[in-house]
């Protein structure tokens, strides 16, 4: 009974501020619509506008026809929508880890072009061993900048289980001295 009574209260008042707003600008009240929502944090907002998608979720739906003033609600999910929605976050979830395996691909293969090129230019390396590492780093940079990668990623690397043991590999570790390590996977190839 108390919140029909706000609802009420809350539906005057939007009335009288539509009206007074209306006569202040020279208009008659019932050509303009007050919109009225509680977000979900339960704040009231007063609009002429409807509430924006961008706009926290909307909390209730009503219609007072009496002051044309409309309150909007969530509606309520299917199980079936609910499922659909929590795959989706699970798909975005899995696409953001993908940039960062991809990311983390990356930032190794240009660590280990340096390091390769550096030790090489110090003869720390013979030029076999420079060729060969050259070749791995290719490799990861190939993977990397594959237009397919994310779609293989998302599919868990199911049809590439090199690529899954490499950003396994790289995800491992905590640096990127120690993800050069990870070349050794890339043998399998």
């Amino acid at each position: 009974m108390m919140r029909i009574t706000n609802i009420i209260t809350l539906s005057f008042v939007g009335l009288t501020l539509a009206m007074s707003a209306s006569l202040a600008i020279g208009q008659k009240a019932d050509d303009k619509t007050l919109y009225k929502w509680q977000d979900a944090t339960g704040k009231w907002h007063y609009s002429k506008m409807p509430p924006q998608p961008s706009d926290l979720p909307p909390k209730k739906l009503e219609v007072a026809k009496d002051s044309k003033t409309i309150i909007f609600e969530e509606q309520q999910k299917t199980p079936d929508q609910k499922e659909q929605e929590v795959a989706q976050q699970q798909l975005r979830l899995k696409r953001a880890s993908c940039q960062t395996i991809r990311s983390n691909i990356k930032d190794v293969s240009f660590y280990l072009r340096q390091t390769n090129d550096k030790e090489f230019q110090e003869k720390n390396i013979t030029p076999e061993e420079y060729e060969q590492t050259k070749k791995f780093i290719t490799k990861l940079e190939d993977i990397s900048s594959d237009t397919k990668f994310n779609d293989i990623c998302v599919d868990d690397f199911s049809k590439e289980p090199q690529i899954k043991a490499i950003s396994n590999c790289i995800a491992e570790q905590t640096t990127l001295e120690t993800r050069g390590n990870c070349l050794k996977e890339l043998s399998t190839f």
